[in-house]
């Protein structure tokens, strides 16, 4: 009976041991997993900037913001639980941004922002009066009082449509603006070109074609003496952006906050626009109900998905919102400095209206050599029927044969594309696929158009293409000596928007994927011009 009870206690003992071993064990492993998953928070501040850049792959300097910027800022609950330092969360990838530099924020003492000294020009304007002088002003006037919202446009000269494009964007906010309302509203346009006679020039056919909307305070036009800027031809490029954009974004930068610092005080409220612009039928009563919804405070209400469009702040927010864009000028794009301005001002996640108000439809960018064509698919106002403006113009279809090695649609065939109300559908687009127009006599083009893609919603499109040309000396089916003479932008190719200098005697055009997607092909259109009229 004793040996019995031995080896019973014998085993318990084991038992216990072997019990205890599990749970050191699974406490090391749980202790283990813990640490993998939270170890950006253990980790050296370099390495955290490898694993946490965001989307756009922009760090941003330590001495862009200063803390105290930023007066009267109201925080929620859920605000305060993402102050500087914290780590942010949020469900989109292009909002996943490095938050190591909102640490410095914490080390500076500075009311506002000292603007860099090739802007020492700039300091008259620099102030958060919105007492900007009014000789600024070509055109119109201010009102003696303020209202409700300034929808602010900046505008340069830019390839072929300029002025049409400015029209067509004034014509639709008027005639979307009720006259029971219009005393709530102002338009203020920036003529910004370096070019000061263009700007004065356009000016005055807006003046002539507004005049009454001029004289009721509803529109007018301001202009900035040209000293403001600085000498952009010293920019450098940088590791995502060529001199010549890195000119091109630098100088919005400071047109945007000159309006944005003019537009103080106008209103109660601010929208940033483009001069390239649809507005959606009652947009202002949409405004105005979607500010209502809000139970928390908020920095920006975004009323587009694309770029700075549409973006409405607080007319007081107008001022560090521009110390940020002047003291950075030359670092950042302006959207992309957006999502740290509202971040650091206490807004954590973007707040969209559930449709968006303002539709882009402008196809040439005032930068050189850049198509545009981005759309809204979330626009209120669209519908199925495309704006005149945006309806491309009409070349020449030559007679000629197609191949491509891609899965066609049943009844969408490659012949298609030289049909009216038809096109070219494939699927499984994979990298190395062709499209190719084999033209049965060597063409001499002035401008080439091809347009893939859903015209309304942009769907289907060809995201990463090229286009080559080259020679057929075999038979109706054969390309050869292809070479490269440009890439699809946003899914289509405009030679005389794009630059793309077009070789002569053109046999074929050799349509290329660069890489596979996961969305069908559609292409719509081609257009040949082989003379100047276009």
């Amino acid at each position: 009976m004793h040996n019995i009870r031995l080896t019973i206690s014998g085993r318990m003992k084991r038992t216990r041991l072997k019990c205890w071993k599990q749970l050191i064990c699974m406490f090391v492993i749980v202790w283990i997993f813990n640490f993998i998953i939270t170890v950006d928070v253990h980790m050296s501040q370099p390495l955290k900037h490898l694993l946490h850049i965001p989307k756009a792959e922009f760090i941003v300097k330590e001495t862009i913001f200063r803390k105290d910027i930023v007066q009267n800022v109201t925080l929620t609950k859920e605000t305060r639980k993402s102050e500087p330092g914290s780590k942010i969360h949020t469900s989109k990838k292009s909002e996943n941004f490095d938050t190591s530099f909102f640490n410095s924020w914490r080390k500076q003492d500075i009311r506002t922002l000292s603007l860099p000294s090739s802007l020492s020009a700039f300091q008259q304007y620099y102030n958060k009066n919105g007492n900007i002088d009014d000789s600024v002003i070509l055109y119109g006037h201010k009102r003696k009082t303020a209202g409700y919202l300034t929808l602010a446009i900046s505008t340069v000269k830019r390839p072929f449509n300029d002025y049409y494009y400015l029209n067509f964007t004034l014509k639709s906010l008027v005639s979307n603006i009720d006259n029971n309302v219009a005393s709530e509203v102002v338009i203020v346009i920036f003529m910004a070109d370096l070019d000061m006679a263009w700007n004065k020039r356009t000016a005055r056919l807006l003046y002539i074609d507004f005049r009454s909307h001029f004289d009721s305070g509803l529109i007018h036009i301001i202009s900035a003496p040209s000293k403001i800027y600085p000498d952009l031809s010293i920019l450098n490029k940088t590791k995502h952006d060529p001199v010549k954009r890195v000119k091109w974004r630098s100088k919005q930068n400071i047109d945007f906050a000159f309006l944005m610092l003019y537009s103080q005080g106008i209103n109660r409220y601010f929208i940033q626009l483009e001069d390239d612009i649809l507005v959606a039928p009652g947009f202002l009563t949409d405004i105005k109900g979607f500010v209502l919804r809000q139970n928390q405070s908020w920095i920006c209400l975004e009323f587009s998905s694309l770029g700075f469009i549409g973006k409405m702040f607080h007319s007081k927010h107008l001022f560090p919102i521009s110390s940020v864009l002047l003291s950075n000028f030359t670092s950042f794009p302006c959207d992309i400095l957006l999502g740290y301005i509202r971040k650091y001002m206490g807004q954590p996640s973007p707040i969209h209206s559930p449709v968006s108000l303002f539709q882009h439809i402008g196809r040439i960018s005032s930068l050189e050599n850049k198509m545009m064509p981005s759309v809204d698919i979330k626009f209120k106002g669209f519908g199925s029927k495309v704006p005149i403006i945006m309806t491309l113009p009409k070349g020449e279809k030559p007679p000629a044969g197609f191949k491509t090695d891609m899965d066609t649609v049943p009844g969408y065939p490659p012949e298609n594309i030289y049909t009216n109300n038809s096109y070219f559908w494939a699927k499984g687009i994979k990298k190395r696929q062709y499209f190719r127009i084999i033209f049965e006599k060597p063409l001499n083009m002035s401008r080439l158009i091809i347009s893939t893609g859903n015209i309304i919603d942009k769907t289907d499109i060809l995201e990463y293409g090229i286009l080559k040309v080259g020679a057929n000396e075999k038979d109706r089916f054969y390309c050869s000596d292809l070479r490269k003479v440009g890439n699809f932008a946003g899914g289509d190719v405009d030679s005389l928007i794009q630059g793309i200098v077009l070789p002569y005697n053109i046999d074929c055009l050799h349509i290329e994927v660069r890489r596979t997607q996961f969305s069908w092909l559609i292409i719509r259109d081609l257009e040949v011009f082989t003379d100047k009229k276009y």
